[in-house]
């Protein structure tokens, strides 16, 4: 019983988090709309850039291990 008194705040807790994320994105979308889409602009491409490393990253890992295997 306990655990589900538990789980009933904790739903209502992440619904006030998500209502409360949702309404401040709101807000600082209308208050400053030139700055917020510069901002996700570069985020946009900072996350992409990002994977990309990463993506390469594994590539050449893997491209090593491949000739390693051949050399072994």
């Amino acid at each position: 019983m306990v655990n589900k008194i538990k789980a009933v705040f904790a739903a209502i807790g992440a619904i006030g988090l998500v209502m409360f994320v949702v309404s401040l994105f709101l807000w600082v979308i209308t208050n400053y709309p030139g700055g917020t889409i510069e901002f996700f602009i570069a985020s946009l491409f900072a996350y992409f850039g990002y994977n990309a490393y990463r993506y390469f990253l594994q590539y050449f890992k893997n491209q090593s291990d491949d000739e390693q295997q051949l050399n072994s």
